[in-house]
């Protein structure tokens, strides 16, 4: 009550989950184009990746090296 914060808190996937996913990913990738999802960008390149992913013009940014 010191400051009249609110505390949000967040629910991540568990193991359980995690392995779930895992033995579904085959199918997945069977039925929907997941790869396409997908923009890579070299890891020089994390400002353009940065910056494409807040234009919206790619889905997920995913840095290689």
């Amino acid at each position: 009550m010191h400051r009249q914060l609110d505390v949000v808190g967040s629910w991540a996937f568990g193991g359980a989950h995690l392995v779930e996913y895992v033995r579904l990913l085959p199918a997945l990738v069977r039925r929907f184009d997941l790869a396409g999802l997908v923009t890579t960008f070299a890891l020089a390149e994390h400002d353009a990746a940065l910056d494409a992913v807040a234009r919206g013009s790619v889905l997920k940014a995913v840095l290689v090296s």
